[in-house]
């Protein structure tokens, strides 16, 4: 039973290899044109979709596993996505010898072939089909209906052929329009040399004039270099006069200019802000253990994770040692406990570990908003500070928020 299915196949497989030559010739390739021009869309496909089609093809019951673990809503599939998934469900079937099964999913996918544009049908993974079904019908021994989807499928690949040859005669115009272009170019250029080189003799009276310009000019082009050094050089001194060298953020001074400004600001118009303090849980120990490079890797990243957390209107500064402070402008006390809140999880999640620390680093936070009360920055960032050593008596790793008891607190204390 198994040899009078078998060898029809091959007789058709083999008509097809010795017939292929003929269609080449038979088929009308005027609509080449009509491939560029199509009235339906290319769809992209998704890459879980092809994966599975191309499985089906060499593991028909690895890609039937990974059908019934996969989910495919059919509203949110395109009309290409869902030709192939009823490609990979034929070639399933068709593997299980459910050759009338496989027939009537073949013969969907030729209902969502009027979707899908003339080029992407006659691609290979699509083209595919009329093969599918051809040998669908060769297995139930209907060779006329094999024949017929046989020769589509011949069709389609041989046009697809003539479309890729077509493509390449582009390209290959394209790159000799390209190489006579570069060749007029050189000839160009080689023209100007040569109207150059009559200019240069005509002025060979006038040398020494030209060289005074030239030297005039040479004068004049090392004066404006060293003005540009000269302003590039101040710039630069203004920066890292407001910024700190080793994490690149704003220095304790422009720190305070700004945080007094908004403190300015705060009086006339009433925007209030919040002031962060933060300061790195067991610094000292860090240094001791691992050295003053690693410490200072360690305030570098700190620093990265604080400008990552920040927002653009936000200022971040270090003020001194692992001590960092940020301001929030127009930022009341939740969106401020919020921001801080993000900060402390980010740094308590990030790794140490390319330092060769293992285990997690972590910071105290101080918050406190403006007051009325606040006579100037260092006075509100005072608060912020004790908000902070407060975190620290907590247990570290927290963030806590200034209240009026925590000042009546540190002065038991002292």
């Amino acid at each position: 039973m198994l040899l009078i299915k078998v060898v029809p196949i091959c007789l058709l497989l083999l008509f097809g290899c010795f017939v292929a030559p003929t269609f080449a010739q038979a088929v009308n390739f005027d609509n080449t044109n009509e491939q560029s021009v199509s009235t339906t869309s290319i769809f992209n496909i998704s890459p879980t979709i092809e994966q599975l089609n191309r499985l089906a093809m060499h593991s028909p019951k690895l890609a039937q596993k990974q059908l019934l673990v996969s989910e495919f809503d059919q509203h949110a599939l395109n009309p290409a996505e869902q030709y192939l998934l009823l490609l990979t469900k034929a070639k399933i079937a068709l593997s299980e010898q459910k050759y009338n099964d496989a027939i009537a999913l073949l013969t969907t996918v030729e209902t969502l072939a009027a979707k899908l544009s003339k080029l992407q049908l006659q691609s290979d993974s699509f083209n595919q089909a009329y093969l599918l079904l051809s040998q669908a019908y060769a297995y139930q021994l209907n060779y006329q209906q094999a024949y017929l989807t046989k020769k589509t499928y011949l069709n389609n690949y041989f046009d697809n052929i003539e479309y890729l040859r077509a493509q390449e005669v582009e390209a290959l115009k394209l790159k000799y329009e390209t190489r006579r272009k570069d060749k007029e170019n050189e000839l160009l250029e080689s023209k100007n040399k040569i109207t150059q080189q009559k200019i240069e003799e005509a002025n060979q009276a006038n040398i020494a004039y030209q060289r005074e310009k030239i030297v005039l000019i040479l004068l004049s082009l090392v004066f404006i270099g060293m003005l540009i050094r000269q302003v590039i050089i101040s710039r630069d001194l203004r920066t890292l006069a407001k910024k700190d060298n080793l994490t690149g953020l704003l220095n304790r001074s422009n720190a305070f200019k700004r945080g007094q400004a908004l403190v300015d600001n705060f009086r006339e118009t009433k925007q209030v802000f919040c002031v962060l303090m933060l300061d790195i849980d067991n610094f000292k120990a860090i240094n001791d253990n691992f050295g003053h490079d690693v410490g200072d890797q360690v305030i570098k990243k700190v620093a990265q994770i604080g400008k990552d957390i920040m927002r653009s209107r936000d200022i971040f500064a270090r003020i001194g040692g692992e001590e960092f402070v940020a301001i929030f402008p127009g930022t009341k006390l939740a969106a401020s406990v919020s921001i801080a809140e993000r900060f402390k999880e980010k740094l308590h999640q990030t790794s140490f570990a390319s330092l060769g620390i293992n285990n997690s680093i972590t910071a105290s936070f101080g918050l406190s908003c403006v007051t009325l009360s606040d006579a100037d920055f260092e006075t509100l960032l005072n608060t912020a500070d004790q908000a902070m050593y407060r975190a620290k008596r907590n247990g570290r790793n927290q963030v806590v928020n200034y209240t009026p008891q925590i000042n009546a607190d540190l002065n038991k204390l002292t």
